[in-house]
């Protein structure tokens, strides 16, 4: 399993796009996400209320709901120290692995409690990755919220491998980065996962 964590906006979906694209001769990388349950849970009311999914594409209406996200998972994280929406994510992980794919989750954020999702990624033997991402003045995508300034200092510090790239639309380039600062992680990976072997 590998679990990207970083700030909102920082590219975590894109760098499972980016590894899935590397990786596609040797196995095949199944996207997880843990707020997706949540998504499932607020959008009915986000959908009545302001006509906005939870599952939107549009970095404005994400901005608006994002906050609504982060509340009703916060209630949810107390009530289980931690341990609900990995709970709910845990089978999926196992079923995915047991059909030999390579489980990415992409929405790494929390590590309050000692059962809170970074460590049970750990547990799960999980390659966790942090992503940053720079804008064209240097400048870093910052934290969305205070839960993210709280969070960063232990997940960077926690983190396996890290990725820090720009703000960019040429995909390949972004691949080139990555296969230069996850050269390891790709590195064991592709020994875990031969290359398909083809016969005439």
């Amino acid at each position: 399993m590998i679990f990207i964590c970083g700030n909102a906006r920082a590219g975590k979906d894109t760098l499972f796009l980016v590894l899935s694209e590397i990786l596609k001769d040797n196995v095949v990388c199944e996207r997880f996400a843990l707020a997706d349950e949540l998504k499932c849970i607020v959008s009915p009311f986000t959908k009545q209320h302001f006509n906005i999914s939870a599952f939107t594409k549009d970095p404005d209406e994400k901005e608006l709901r994002r906050p609504i996200l982060v509340e009703v998972a916060e209630v949810f994280r107390k009530l289980s120290k931690g341990a609900h929406w990995t709970s709910l994510l845990q089978p999926k992980i196992e079923e995915s692995i047991k059909n030999g794919n390579l489980p990415i989750v992409t929405d790494g954020r929390f590590c309050e409690y000692p059962d809170d999702e970074l460590w049970w990624a750990k547990r799960n033997g999980g390659a966790v990755v942090y992503v940053s991402r720079f804008y064209p003045d240097c400048t870093i995508v910052g934290p969305a919220n205070q839960k993210e300034i709280e969070n960063n200092k232990k997940l960077i510090d926690n983190a396996d491998f890290c990725v820090n790239w720009p703000t960019s639309d040429n995909f390949q380039y972004l691949c080139d980065i990555v296969k230069v600062q996850l050269k390891d992680l790709i590195n064991i990976l592709c020994l875990k996962y031969p290359k398909k072997q083809t016969t005439n």
